[in-house]
């Protein structure tokens, strides 16, 4: 049957795929993983292989593309938003598009909610495109969540304030904020 020819057909595929990795034919090993996963969508042990041979390679555009296809295909939340932050990560360090990363990040936010890592990505890329304004709108919306930063992250909305956006009122009252949470700072 044409299901069983599939199998047959995937499961050969994974051989040599597998084959052309010990031999070190990178780019063999990955044309056979694509055939499985062109037969198998779902197949995670293609999907795995793949994505680690493209970062062994450094194509981390196929990477991206890679992981964004995973995205569409992963049933469980917590992959698809371990795919994406891999993806922000990808965008600000390897293929240096900050303004992708930011929408990566920005969109991890939207549709899972507020985590650390994710604010803690975005201030450093805000900082980094000085985009002041929405450095600090972060900040002020993420201080009160961040406990153990918050001193440092009012020290840094103040900063903002009045070095970036000219607000000496609001800046003053970040650093007496500060000053009250942790008199070293």
């Amino acid at each position: 049957s044409l299901e069983q020819s599939k199998a047959v057909c995937s499961i050969v595929c994974a051989q040599a795929a597998r084959l052309a990795e010990q031999l070190g034919e990178s780019d063999r090993a990955l044309s056979n993983w694509q055939k499985v996963l062109e037969l198998n969508a779902l197949d995670i042990e293609a999907h795995l292989a793949s994505l680690r041979l493209l970062e062994s390679q450094g194509r981390y555009e196929e990477l991206q593309a890679a992981l964004l296809q995973q995205d569409d295909k992963t049933v469980l939340p917590q992959q698809r938003r371990a795919d994406l932050v891999r993806v922000a990560q990808i965008q600000a360090n390897q293929l240096e598009q900050p303004a992708a990363a930011i929408q990566t990040w920005q969109s991890i936010r939207e549709q899972f909610g507020p985590a650390e890592d994710c604010h803690a990505a975005l201030l450093k890329l805000y900082q980094s495109q000085e985009m002041h304004g929405e450095l600090a709108a972060l900040l002020a919306d993420t201080i009160e969540s961040a406990e153990p930063q918050v001193a440092a992250r009012l020290t840094l909305l103040g900063t903002t304030y009045r070095d970036a956006l000219g607000d000496e009122a609001r800046a003053l009252s970040c650093y007496r904020r500060a000053l009250a949470l942790d008199p070293t700072n």
